[in-house]
């Protein structure tokens, strides 16, 4: 897609037009991020004839002395979307703030800023001059939505939306071919070569078919080695349990138990650098496997993941079952957060 977010880590697209979000909820998707990042008594005031006031906030803090501080912070948010801001608008901003008995000033433009304002701001900073300045162009903007990725609600979803006869006939396809897989892998036959290996090519695509049931994840890279069994996956769920997680989310799917692979990690960084360079963004991992794991299991796979830092939960056989069978991958990842 032409007009999308490529995030500051520059190894993969979030699929999103910045032309498909209206001015007003660009106002709030920032009174969010503001909200998010902790500022306090956030609201949205925007107005025609509003003095370049789109946003108030206070900001409280506690100082090296133990006294508590709050700030007054004040915002103006532009949505040009093919001109940068001019100096003559940057002064207007900053006049308008000192009139406001602001004690903090964040501009955010999406287009982001001449040279000359940059300068200015520079000078402007270097002075100590009140008010205190920020400048928020598209990329910081975007590093936010990285880390809350529920703030994607605010963009268009066409790219997410199923209509409900493709729904069904997807989650219709995705139970006949568990139905195969699970009667041949209990029963042994065919897919006994696959109890020797880490990767079963149906259970890979049923994992896959029950991510695009859902507008909570999309798959923003699969890592195809001689065996895949890594999907990396945007995270915009609108469930405060998953959201809060963070983007992106490694699934991970094997036949095998899940500890067993993971012992394998450090090898397979060395294997492959760019599975490294991604695991040293991500903070959680969601593990599928075919096996049937006990508590033990589940707790070693935790005490694995925390030894590099990482957190994540197991899903097994009898979860897969009971997804495929509702359709409903957000219910079961909650049940074990």
């Amino acid at each position: 897609m032409k007009d999308c977010i490529r995030n500051t880590y520059g190894w993969y697209e979030m699929i999103i037009d910045w032309k498909t979000i209206k001015p007003d909820n660009f106002e709030k998707l920032v009174r969010d991020l503001l909200d998010q990042i902790g500022l306090q008594e956030v609201i949205n005031i925007g107005r025609a004839g509003d003095e370049n006031l789109d946003i108030l906030a206070k900001e409280t803090y506690q100082s090296k002395r133990g006294y508590t501080i709050t700030k007054n912070v004040m915002v103006q948010v532009k949505r040009y979307l093919a001109r940068k801001m001019n100096p003559s608008e940057f002064f207007n901003i900053i006049n308008d703030a000192k009139n406001q008995n602001i004690d903090h000033l964040v501009i955010v433009n999406l287009s982001g800023f001449t040279s000359g304002v940059k300068d200015r701001y520079l000078t402007y900073t270097n002075k100590r001059n009140k008010p205190t300045i920020e400048l928020w162009e598209k990329n910081q903007i975007e590093s936010y939505i990285f880390r809350f990725p529920h703030l994607l609600r605010y963009f268009s979803a066409k790219l997410d939306k199923i209509d409900s006869n493709t729904k069904e006939s997807i989650l219709k396809e995705l139970k006949k071919r568990w139905s195969e897989l699970s009667k041949a892998w209990l029963n042994g036959g065919s897919l006994d070569l696959y109890k020797e290996k880490f990767y079963n090519p149906d259970l890979y695509l049923i994992i896959k078919g029950l991510i695009s049931l859902t507008k909570d994840f999309e798959i923003i890279k699969e890592y195809n080695f001689y065996e895949k069994y890594y999907l990396s996956v945007l995270n915009r769920s609108i469930y405060p349990e998953i959201s809060h997680l963070g983007s992106p989310i490694l699934f991970y799917i094997t036949t095998y138990n899940p500890t067993i692979l993971c012992q394998s990690y450090f090898l397979k960084n060395q294997m492959f650098p760019e599975l490294e360079m991604f695991m040293e963004k991500i903070n959680f991992e969601i593990a599928f496997t075919l096996q049937t794991v006990d508590i033990e299991d589940r707790i070693e796979y935790h005490k694995f993941l925390s030894i590099i830092g990482k957190n994540g939960i197991m899903l097994d056989y009898n979860d897969i079952d009971s997804i495929v069978k509702t359709g409903n991958l957000n219910s079961i990842i909650i049940q074990y957060l």
